[in-house]
Order: C-alpha cells, then structure tokens, then sequence
C-alpha cells in the first residue's frame, strides 16, 4: 500500500482515554600513613582545618579529626570509607547566608544575595533581601562582585539557579554527556514565577494552574484552566489528548465501524556475535498515538487510539470510507493533560552537524500516513526503512522505559521531554545525550528537558541501550537529583564519584528496562558491548577497574562498576522499587548531602587524566550517599554487603550507614 512520511506541523492528532562517549581519574584520594600520632591532630574542630594538616585525617560520621593510619590499618571508631585526607570531601556545610563572607561565594547560593553597602550576605530575591534593608548596592549578580566573577566554567553561577528576576532564571547547565557546561537563562511562561524551593531555582505555577492549561478529568469531560483555576466542561462526544493537551472531539462515531489493526516499524538488531547490526526486521510499534481522519489531517479527526504492547490498535472510522481517509501515527506520547514525550524532526538539512543547543529552524513531529484506500486486508501497517523507521525506534524505546519509570513513582507528573533526531543530522561530540534544558522549539510548548540523537552512518540510533540510558538520566533528574558532574567519559576509566553516580544509575536504568545486563552500541571507532553483571567488556583491551576497599568512599570509580553494584542489588531483592523510593527519597534531593562530597568541573582525557580540575561548593550527592538511602530505607544489609562486598571492593559497610 502507499506510506507517506509526515512531518506533523499540526498538533490535532489525539488519542483517546538523559550515548554516552567511552573516562579516567588518577587515583590521588587515598591518604598517606605515619607512624606517630600527631598530638595536634585532635586540637582540629573543622574538617576543612583538619585535612589541611599532612599528619591528619577527619572522620565524616563522628566529626573528629585523627591521625592518619598505616595503609593496612583502620582509624579506631571510624567506619571503614568514612576517614578524609583531601579537603574535597569534607562534608558541605548547611548554607547561612549571613555566615558568608564574600560576594562571590554569597551569590554561588541560590538563595543569598549580596548587600554591597554593609558587605554582608543575606537571604532574598532579585528584589532585595528578605527581611531587613540594604542600603546601597543590593546585588543578585555574580558578574557584578568585586574582581568580577570567579572562574569555571559558569562563573560561579550554580547547577541549582538562581532567579534574577521574579519571572527569570539563570542557571548553569551540565548536560549528562559530551557537551561543555554553560549557563542557561530560562524565562518563566505566563501563570509560572521564579520561586527557590529546596535550595533549587525553577519556574513554579503561581495558581492552580496556568491560564490556557487543559485535561480530561473523564471520558466526557474537559478541564480548562481560566483565571487560575480548572472550570469543567461537558464535552458531547467525548474528551481527546492531543501532544498539545486536551479538548472535545468534534466529531460523532454514531454508525461507526470497527477499523483494527497491527502496526509494525522496521529495525535492526545486533548480530548474535555483536559484530555489527543485523538485516532489517519488523518490531511492534507500542504505545504509539493512532488517529482516523476523514479528510485533511490534523483537522478532520474521527478516532483516535494508543496502540497496545503487540502494535495492535482499534479505532472507529466511517461505515463508508471517502476517497481522502487516512491513518495517522505520531510520535508522541500524553498524559491526562497532553503530550509528555515527543520524537521531534529539529529541521536541519541532511548532512549537517550542530551544536546540541542550536535552535531547531523547522520542529516537526515524526508522522507516518497510510490511506483507507489501500488499507490492507490483514490490517498490518508497517513503517518502513525508508520512512525513516529509525524515529520510531527512538520513540518506542523511549516510551517503553518512560513507562517502565512512572509506576515506580505513584502520584508523580512526568516533566516533558522531547527527543531530536533528524535523518543524516549529527551532533557536535555526541552520539545520544540528555540535558535538563527547557525548549519552546516544538510549536511553542514548554518542554523541560531534551534528548539528543545522531543519525549518520554508524546508525546507533538502533542502540537500544543507549536510548534507555539517556532516559535513565530523565528518570534521575525528573524524581531525584543529578549531581551535576557531566561531559565526556570513557567506558573502562575510573572518574569522579558524581559523574559515576549518574552514568552508572542510567546504565543500570537501561538494563533494567531491557531486563538484560548486557550494554550494546556502535560508535564511530565500531560496535562494542559490556556486561555489567559478568564485568567484562568486548573489548579486551578494555580494563574493569574495581574499588579499593583501602580508599575513600569518594574514590575515583568506573561509572560501570556502580552500574554493576546496582544491578546485584536489584537482582537480590524481590523488586527493584527500593531503588526508585532511594533515589527520590528527601536525602537524595534535599541538600546537604550527608556524605559530604561536592560537585567538580574537570576536562576528562582518554588517557585517564583530568585538567582544569576545580572543586565547587555546591553539596552533590553520589553513590555512598544513595547506599544510605537504600539502608536507612531497611533493604536488607545482606543485599548491600553482598553487592559492595567491602572488605574487598567498595569500601562501604552496609552496618554503619549514615541515617537522618
């Protein structure tokens, strides 16, 4: 039958009722040892004055500075991977603006502002300070303190924002993979103000809801936001779900047939041996929005429908077909209110490379169309290779993982998130990578955060795994807190604990979704895979670095090693929604982090150094602090110890757990 691919421009389609690149740290955490104890080790109340001493160490749980030991031998009363020696881990204090006492280190908090006049920090807004007055010179801006502002890569502006303005937000971006930081000034849509909640600065509803808003609070009835507040409406044939939100179907199915069917969508899977991706194959499109129009599509609606976990849909069409009807699949995915995931062509010609962040010139919709008039007698509908299969792919996996995530977090709204893909269109340095950037891109929505895919030659837009991965990272910063350590890694090389904690949790994320620990990609140098419950890469030039039990718990550490202690976890328990309840747990997103680690801006190198190594303020969770969460949430200790195993490995001690 003839096929039309789409490029939807239009958003009355409706349905019914986060590659990675391959990364490294010296291992320079560990401290030294000395035979004698120091007698002015103990004098040291402060961790940051104790670890500065060469003859000492400080204990993160009991808050006491101690000599530091032999090699082989623990601090007495210290849990093992709780004793410091490097300023970087001392734990981050709860910030009080008034205890600070410099412009610049003020405004490095989302919620101080500066008083030039009286040289004092306090709590405010861009508008002034929250109680009390400044007499001159209240500053909300960094650039602005004295020697202006201090270096890295965002000038001191922090990964939780800050507003500057009642309606406007900065913030610096840290994008899960291959891009540089940079900061990213967001303002809020009409109805949302700038509000800082949890030491976080984002966009909030200032009512109910925002003016214009829409849901289906049933089958028959429609929800518009006006002055603040949902009014209900009936609607007479029923309420639809469009990518753009809800409205009242405009047309009757009185005297109605059945139209049903199974859709397919052409992929490629790896070869048995993973040396390269295999011939072509037909997948079942699930959870995919299918729509009936009688005449001009996107304005002609009939039915609508989500097609099932085999690719099957039902829809209702005309007893007599007219000359113009036609099926149309889109991809995007909705909720009660609208879409929350979308699969978007950005517009780029092919052949083209950009930046992650370029403006899209042309964002449409992927969409597929099949006339009635040639609709098969079987009723299978397949997208084809040629129709540029490989958005479908990106959608249904995307889909799949988004709804493998959101029962894990009952009464949680799924932030949007829209997919970039566009055929023979590159990204600059990256293969697939999620950022927690907002776009108004795709027909003036307010999407939350982005994914981006490059579709040339290598085709990995085929890795499953990596797809489940970048949403791994979503599920992260939607329900938890991403520590804000990103860029380039490599697959085989220790790194920061940050940068470890996120990639692992999505790496994990990804098995889980696949219910395989088995990692697959194509990358310009060839196909590799890694299996994080064997511990092993195809590549044997590729090491598994393991932890030292001897090190810190903020030892550098292979992003795939958390993964892997992840996934034994998961496998030891008779589910894994202790792992979701840990990540969104009050200790998870509530700063500071009780293990003490902070956020680090680095460039990574292939070789397994770092430059530019700088070490920020900013309290960032890690792996130890989530073995907490997942401890003092009462998972077993045996589940713990069996997967760390620190005696040999990682240095963590399911028996003395920091609980609060």
């Amino acid at each position: 039958m003839m096929r039309r691919a789409l490029r939807l421009s239009i958003l009355a389609v409706s349905v019914a009722l986060a590659a990675c690149t391959p990364s490294a740290m010296p291992s320079d955490a560990g401290g030294s040892s000395t035979d004698a104890a120091p007698l002015g080790c103990a004098a040291h109340r402060a961790c940051g004055e104790c670890t500065a001493d060469p003859a000492c160490g400080y204990c993160i749980v009991s808050g006491a500075c101690a000599a530091r030991p032999h090699d082989d031998a623990g601090v007495p009363g210290c849990p093992t991977g709780s004793f410091t020696t490097e300023p970087v881990n001392c734990p981050a204090p709860t910030v009080a603006c008034a205890s600070l006492t410099d412009c610049a280190g003020c405004l490095s908090n989302s919620a101080c502002g500066w008083c030039g006049g009286a040289a004092a920090c306090a709590n405010g807004t861009a508008a002034g300070p929250a109680s009390g007055a400044c007499a001159a010179s209240w500053t909300w801006d960094i650039t602005s303190c004295p020697g202006g502002a201090p270096p890295g890569p965002c000038s001191g502006i922090p990964v939780d924002g800050r507003c500057s303005s009642s309606t406007e937000l900065v913030r610096c971006l840290v994008a899960a993979d291959g891009a540089d930081p940079m900061v990213l000034t967001e303002t809020c849509g009409a109805g949302y103000a700038c509000t800082v909640t949890a030491g976080t600065a984002r966009c909030a509803l200032v009512g109910q809801c925002a003016d214009g808003d829409t849901r289906c609070a049933a089958v028959d009835t429609l929800e518009t936001c006006t002055g603040s507040t949902f009014v209900r409406s009936h609607c007479d044939n029923g309420c639809s779900i469009g990518a753009s939100g809800a409205s009242c179907a405009a047309m009757s199915t009185t005297g109605s047939v059945v139209v049903a069917g199974r859709l397919t969508f052409d992929e490629r899977t790896p070869l048995p041996d993973r040396s390269d991706w295999g011939p072509v194959t037909q997948a079942p499109a699930r959870g995919f929005a299918i729509s009936y129009f009688t005449g001009i599509i996107g304005t002609d609606l009939y039915s609508s429908a989500v097609t099932g976990a085999d690719g099957s849909f039902t829809l209702q069409g005309p007893a007599t077909p007219g000359d113009s009807d036609s099926i149309v699949v889109s991809s995007f995915a909705a909720d009660h209110a609208g879409g929350v995931l979308f699969v978007a062509n950005p517009g780029f010609d092919p052949g083209s490379m950009h930046g992650p962040y370029d403006p899209a010139p042309g964002a449409t919709l992927y969409g597929w169309s099949f006339p009635m008039a040639s609709f098969p007698a079987d009723g299978h509908l397949d997208i084809a290779i040629d129709q540029f299969s490989a958005a479908a792919n990106v959608f249904d996996v995307l889909n799949a993982a988004r709804v493998r995530a959101m029962p894990a977090f009952p009464g949680a709204s799924a932030p949007r998130v829209v997919a970039w893909i566009g055929d023979g269109v590159a990204y600059r340095n990256v293969h697939a990578m999620y950022a927690p950037a907002p776009t108004t891109s795709l027909y003036g929505l307010s999407i939350a955060s982005q994914l981006f895919v490059t579709a040339t030659a290598t085709e990995s837009y085929w890795a499953d795994s990596v797809l489940a991965h970048e949403m791994g990272h979503w599920v992260m910063q939607s329900f938890g807190r991403a520590p804000g350590e990103g860029g380039v890694h490599y697959f085989g090389l220790p790194t920061f604990p940050g940068l470890a904690w996120s990639e692992g949790w999505a790496t994990w994320f990804a098995a889980y979704v696949a219910g395989s620990p088995v990692y697959v990609d194509k990358q310009d140098s060839g196909m590799f895979s890694f299996d994080i419950a064997a511990r092993t890469y195809s590549d044997s030039a590729r090491t598994w670095h393991r932890p030292d039990p001897a090190m810190p718990l903020s030892q550098p550490i292979d992003e795939n090693e958390v993964a892997a202690m992840l996934w034994t976890i998961s496998r030891n328990g008779a589910s894994p929604q202790p792992l979701f309840d840990a990540l969104a747990s009050p200790r998870m997103v509530t700063r500071p982090f009780a293990r003490g680690y902070v956020r680090h801006t680095f460039s990574a190198h292939g070789d397994g150094t770092f430059t530019d190594v700088m070490a920020t303020m900013e309290s960032a969770p890690f792996f130890a602090d989530f073995l907490d969460a997942l401890d003092c949430g009462g998972l077993p200790q045996a589940s713990i110890d069996g997967a760390t195993m620190p005696t040999s490995d990682y240095p963590y001690s399911a028996s003395m757990p920091l609980c609060r």
